[in-house]
Order: C-alpha cells, then structure tokens, then sequence
C-alpha cells in the first residue's frame, strides 16, 4: 500500500509540475481563542499547536498566482471557567481549504490573504469553546530560499481568524486565532 500511494505521488508530481509549484508544511502554532469584542465570561489563554498544510500554485506569467491549500490543524486553548476557578486545556482539530492569491517578488519574497472554509472534525459538547465550522481569513508573507532549479524551503509567519462566518447561530462568535511559523520544503518547475 505504501509503495501505491509513493508511486502516484510521484508520478501527480512529475505530471503537474510543468509551470507550477507544489509546498509541504509544517507549523509550530500559538492558539487562543477571542469574542473581537467585550463580553463577560470565561478567560481564554494560549496554548501551543501544530499546523500542516500542502499547497499546489498553477504559476502564470504574472507576478499574482492563485493558490490552493489544504490544512490539518490541532489547536489547543486553556479555558477559565467563570463559575470555576481550575483552568483547563480543551484542543481543536480543523480541516481548511484555503484559495487565496499570492503576490511574489523577483527575490522570492511573497505575500498571500484569502478565505478558507473551515471544518471542525472533533468537538466535545460539553466545552466552553464553540464550533469552528465556518468561514475565516488567513494571510502569510514569507521567503523561498532556492536550494535547486526545483527545490526550494520556504519559512512563512502565518495568522489564521476561524469562524468570521459561523455556521451556527451565534449572536457572538468564539474565533480561535491562531499564529504559526510554516516551515515547508518546495518543488517548482518553470514552464518549458
């Protein structure tokens, strides 16, 4: 099974790679969770994470690329009850989509904002944080460093805003905000 999936892995890449751009990466992450706005309650304090992530660019001749992304997080929150004073950690697994433009410069420096449509695939019911389904906003600026002609490591600070939009009805959403630095390794290929 696992020489299948190496095997069609390699030939997508080969086969998509004409003119186009292809990331793997990984994100040490700093979670907390915020209303945007005053509201009496539970206290929300950072905890650490972890984000993935594999983003496929189709490159054009222009300077503006769109990119398409796909994400796995665990973010995990510390949360002080008002009514009790023990603090304690809940995490949150998301799926994103993200498709957002990128602008890059000739030094291989880029900047990139855009949507993503969020999927929370493990809630508790019983926890203080809500739902994170929904529409949020995510941007980066950050650098590839060439290695080869195909290869490259990219180092990106990244901020992600989840459930903007929320899919339920909530009068006042809990965004957990998250911040990372993607760390990821590259394939490119110039067009022919």
């Amino acid at each position: 099974m696992k020489n299948l999936i190496l095997i069609t892995l390699s030939v997508f890449i080969t086969i998509i790679l004409e003119g186009q751009e292809l990331r793997i990466s990984v994100a040490p992450t700093n979670n907390n969770a915020f209303y945007y706005q005053p509201v009496y309650g539970a206290r929300y304090y950072s905890k650490p994470g972890i984000s993935t992530s594999l983003n496929y660019i189709p490159k054009s001749e222009k300077r503006i690329s769109l990119s398409y992304s796909l994400n796995y997080k665990i973010a995990q929150v510390e949360i002080e009850p008002w009514i009790d004073p023990f603090k304690y950690t809940t995490s949150v697994s998301l799926i994103s989509l993200n498709i957002e433009p990128v602008l890059e410069s000739k030094r291989h420096f880029y900047f990139s904002l855009g949507p993503t449509i969020d999927l929370q695939v493990k809630k508790d019911p019983h926890e203080f944080l809500d739902d994170q389904t929904g529409l949020g906003i995510t941007g980066g600026f950050g650098k590839k460093f060439m290695l080869k002609s195909i290869l490259f490591i990219n180092v990106e600070p990244r901020i992600w805003i989840h459930n903007i939009v929320p899919m339920q009805n909530d009068s006042v959403p809990l965004r957990l905000t998250i911040f990372g630095l993607n760390l990821g390794i590259g394939f490119w290929k110039k067009r022919s």
